[in-house]
């Protein structure tokens, strides 16, 4: 399924970079750089470090005569997430028409690619599409898993406070690319860490409510803490917080214990299978996991192949939160803790 739907928003976000564009127009104009150069590290699992922090965007789009023109501004964050394994991008603005981003990106250290988790609309709730990441000298290049030759995205350009992003399409198996959309990206503020202590709860737009089954997890929205009681008297405290992403149609659900575990799960529904799904990073581990969500009885279990995650609600301001772990064919509590409402 995550394949499938993937295939769906790639083509969507494509025709959104298209508009009424020419196919094939002049070269791209190209970021102004700002401060020095920043060069691509060796370790790949830092090879994104670059990018961190928040940036203003201006969009570029080639028109009917294959003119480039500015389409837009937006503001972008990417953030620092699950102890530093993940980096989290919330985006918003205008390019060719108001538009909304998310993505969640890690380094596989098995398949030595990144994977990135991706949610754009303009309106609709849309679900996740995944791209894969490697290194091409100075620039970061993105693809759709297991295809090089008809859609690819590229950060280049990094400087210390400038970077840029283009979208390029193939018509002929990857022998040439046509460039269809550029951002460029100028800082605004420096890189921060968002976790269960620190991210701000934001409220859902009205525009979001109109889809009812978006809503179906906003009795999870707040801050929220717990403590899980040890014979030994090493008890261990776990805070959460969850706010709406993508102007309410998904949620981030950020996990903190005492014990220095961090974790984000990001949350969407999806218009096109009626279902949820999720995508997390956690600090015990490099790389990102997805799972299948299932609502019951108010509260939520999100189920991976290996682990999964449950909301069991016990009233308005207490959910019991529950992690495991597949042994076999059975599942093992690796941490349980009752939650109460904070916020």
């Amino acid at each position: 399924m995550w394949h499938r739907y993937g295939r769906v928003m790639l083509v969507i976000l494509v025709a959104i970079s298209l508009g009424a564009s020419a196919l094939w127009a002049a070269d791209p104009p190209t970021a102004p750089a700002k401060g020095e150069p920043v060069p691509l590290p060796d370790a790949p699992e830092q090879q994104f470090d670059f990018w961190q922090g928040e940036w203003d965007v201006t969009n570029w789009h080639p028109n009917a005569e294959g003119e480039w023109q500015e389409t837009g501004e937006a503001h972008c964050r990417a953030q620092s997430v699950a102890g530093g394994n993940a980096l989290l991008e919330r985006w918003i603005g205008v390019a060719q028409g108001r538009l909304i981003g998310f993505s969640l990106r890690a380094y596989d250290p098995e398949r030595e690619i990144w994977e990135v988790y991706l949610n754009w609309h303009t309106g609709e709730p849309t679900g996740f599409f995944v791209m894969h990441g490697e290194r091409d000298g100075d620039a970061m290049l993105l693809f759709p898993p297991g295809n090089k030759t008809a859609v690819r995205y590229t950060f280049s350009r990094a400087h210390e406070n400038s970077c840029q992003w283009d979208l390029a399409r193939s018509q002929d198996g990857g022998k040439t690319w046509a460039t269809q959309w550029v951002m460029h990206f100028s800082r605004r503020g420096e890189p921060r860490v968002e976790n269960a202590a620190s991210v701000d709860i934001e409220k859902v737009p009205r525009e979001a409510k109109k889809f009812e089954a978006t809503r179906e997890l906003d009795d999870l929205i707040g801050v929220w803490t717990g403590t899980v009681k040890s014979a030994d008297g090493d008890d261990t405290r776990v805070d959460v917080r969850v706010t709406p992403m993508i102007e309410g149609f998904g949620l981030l659900q950020f996990t903190d214990t005492s014990s220095g575990d961090q974790d984000l799960l990001a949350m969407a529904w999806e218009k096109a299978a009626d279902s949820w799904s999720a995508v997390g990073a956690t600090s015990r581990a490099i790389g990102l996991t997805r799972f299948e969500g299932e609502l019951a009885d108010g509260g939520a279990t999100f189920t991976a192949e290996q682990t999964r995650e449950s909301w069991i609600r016990q009233s308005d301001d207490r959910y019991t939160w529950r992690r495991e772990s597949r042994d076999g064919d059975a599942w093992t509590v690796s941490l349980e803790v009752e939650l109460e409402r904070v916020d």
